[in-house]
């Protein structure tokens, strides 16, 4: 991952890694979305219109990074949100069948 700036983006801060976690959505969305993402010398970069043709692309091709049960705070830690329903609802013990992807924007 150190071809596409992932693994070295931000080091030693204290946001690196949920700035990491970001940039790894973005550029599996963009994958997933049939695009083409191509690595620089300090990061990548992300390329064409959705197109549902390219063997890569999937239905569920937009992230949503509150699916996430667990994710990276700003300040370093580990924020667990558990098994919050989207949209936020009674029912807090459900799993999103494809979490962190959803099929719209």
């Amino acid at each position: 991952m150190a071809a596409n700036g992932i693994s070295t983006y931000n080091a030693g801060s204290t946001n690196a890694k949920q700035q990491r976690q970001i940039r790894k959505l973005e550029i599996a969305e963009a994958k997933r979305q049939g695009k083409t993402v191509t690595a620089t010398g300090s990061g990548y970069t992300i390329t064409g219109a959705l197109n549902v043709t390219k063997s890569y692309y999937r239905v569920l091709c937009y992230s949503f990074i509150g699916r996430l049960p667990t994710r990276w705070h700003a300040n370093g830690s580990l924020v667990n949100q558990g098994n919050a329903p989207d949209p936020p609802g009674p029912d807090t013990a459900t799993l999103h069948p494809g979490r962190p992807w959803k099929t719209a924007p």
